[in-house]
């Protein structure tokens, strides 16, 4: 099983996709406090 993206939603206007490559390690970055870890 393999995850191909995750998407995040911050209200009803601001929906996000975070596409993933399959087969492949994807690393999620993003600047401090922007909620990577929740």
């Amino acid at each position: 099983m393999q995850i191909k993206n995750i998407i995040l939603y911050k209200n009803a206007e601001q929906v996000r996709v975070l596409p993933f490559e399959l087969g492949k390690v994807n690393i999620i970055t993003g600047e401090s406090k922007s909620g990577k870890q929740h």
